[in-house]
């Protein structure tokens, strides 16, 4: 699922700073809000339900991650130079919060614009996304075996859609000159 993107048009010469302001405001709001357009009661109950399923075993959910992610991926190794324990606790964290915050997306979307810029840093290109979400999609899988359903698989697909879309956006509007193709994933900031 996408969302329909807000066309940038310009100004009318009669409209000042302010009401252009607003108007940009308007459009933000346009597009946040169909972030929850986007999934269900439903499918927000069971992103919640299965991920409580899954959270006792937080740092295993991301090691089983980063196992399926290089084997989709071999080349994704090479962006991750420290620690992969640590890394998939910073992960399965991110996670959490995005699953927290599933039905506040302004809290959630400038986080996700943050670290898809961080990401264009460490190397990360457009194309890796479909290797995560195939990862996190098989990672939910195994940890959540028979109640990872058509209808789970649905709701998890359509947040990390939503999520992976917003940092593809902000990775897009990201200086490239700083990439330094390696992981800074063991910073703090995390």
């Amino acid at each position: 699922m996408t969302f329909a993107r807000a066309e940038q048009v310009p100004a009318p010469a009669f409209i000042d700073g302010s009401e252009l302001a607003c108007l940009r405001l308007e459009r933000l709001a346009t597009r946040v809000s169909a972030a929850t357009q986007l999934m269900t009661q439903r499918q927000i109950q069971l992103i919640r339900e299965t991920f409580a399923q899954i959270e006792p075993r937080l740092a295993i959910a991301g090691l089983v991650f980063y196992q399926r992610l290089f084997t989709l991926d071999p080349s994704l190794r090479r962006l991750f130079a420290h620690d992969i324990n640590e890394q998939a606790v910073k992960l399965m964290q991110a996670l959490k919060f995005a699953v927290a915050a599933v039905e506040q997306p302004r809290e959630l979307q400038p986080v996700l614009e943050s670290l898809g810029r961080r990401h264009v840093y460490y190397g990360v290109e457009e194309r890796h996304y479909e290797s995560v979400g195939a990862a996190l999609m098989g990672t939910l899988g195994v940890l959540l075996g028979s109640a990872f359903t058509p209808e789970v698989k649905d709701a998890w697909q359509s947040i990390y859609t939503w999520m992976a879309d917003t940092m593809k956006r902000a990775a897009a509007k990201a200086p490239r000159e700083a990439n330094s193709g390696i992981a800074g994933h063991t910073t703090e900031q995390e």
